[in-house]
């Protein structure tokens, strides 16, 4: 099935690059196809922004400037798309040259680099104390930070290629923020830190519609201090509809517990007992809260 996927992207190539038709490819392929270099993409895109954040804070905290519980970067470590793993056949029935499969692959592989860095850098804050920590490891994140903006820009471009061979331009307004964000981080500035070091992370200007999967699970919501039953009638990657919630206002943060998980988040609209909260931390793709 994942060679019939990956081969659909045959039918929109150019005419010089394209190999002979497979009589095997089944009706509706290419769409398959597509739909997944969209899923590849725009899981890489949020990757680089929290990729971006990351820096951000490690720049921030390297310069000395404030930064609202450092150990707060936890949140925004960058997670690969869980169809990474057909990125490499994908660029082969593409056509596409190795530069531009490294790229990307080398990028998502240094995810769980960044990953260890940033739990690494929060522990020792924890345990040193905030100026020890830093003064201690500032080379340390200066260097991560400039490797990861190197790496997640070169991404960029390798996803941009890609989607020209096939005339995508669904997130190309995306590429464009993330790329200037990520300048940034490389040269020590902290794009994504306010002046009263609040992480501020914008929204991509192109996204992807979550699926909802619909659900009927019961949960504790906790705002102000104070906790309210629950359910969570639907969910997705980005966040979860709520029912029989309390009368809270939209900007509201709350944190959500379903079973031993909770997941932070904003409510963004409410109506009556029903209300939508977008998480913090949108959830992986292979999370078992969205599995069928």
């Amino acid at each position: 099935e994942g060679d019939d996927v990956i081969g659909s992207l045959r039918s929109v190539l150019p005419k010089a690059a394209q190999p002979a038709p497979s009589p095997a490819a089944p009706a509706g392929a290419e769409k398959q196809g597509l739909a997944l270099l969209d899923d590849i993409t725009c899981g890489t895109h949020y990757a680089a922004l929290n990729t971006a954040a990351v820096g951000s804070g490690f720049n921030a905290l390297c310069a000395k400037l404030p930064l609202q519980r450092a150990t707060s970067l936890r949140n925004f470590i960058p997670n690969p798309p869980s169809a990474r793993l057909s990125w490499g056949r994908l660029m082969q029935e593409m056509v596409q040259p190795d530069s531009v499969s490294l790229s990307v692959s080398t990028f998502l592989t240094h995810l769980a680099v960044v990953e260890k860095q940033v739990e690494f850098i929060c522990g020792e804050i924890e345990q040193r104390g905030e100026a020890a920590g830093i003064a201690q490891h500032t080379g340390r994140m200066q260097q991560a930070t400039r490797l990861m903006s190197q790496l997640a820009i070169a991404a960029l471009g390798g996803l941009e290629i890609a989607a020209s061979a096939v005339g995508s331009t669904h997130f190309a307004r995306n590429g464009i923020l993330l790329r200037g964000l990520l300048y940034d981080v490389g040269e020590g500035r902290a794009p994504l830190v306010d002046r009263a070091g609040r992480m501020q992370v914008p929204e991509l200007p192109q996204r992807r519609v979550p699926m909802r999967k619909r659900v009927n699970i019961p949960c504790v919501i906790e705002s102000k201090g104070k906790e309210h039953r629950a359910v969570v009638s639907n969910i997705s990657a980005g966040g979860a509809g709520l029912e029989n919630v309390p009368g809270l206002s939209a900007r509201s943060t709350v944190v959500v517990e379903i079973g031993e998980r909770c997941m932070s988040g904003r409510i963004v609209w409410q109506s009556g007992k029903s209300a939508g909260i977008r998480f913090d931390r949108p959830l992986k793709e292979d999370d078992p809260l969205l599995a069928d």
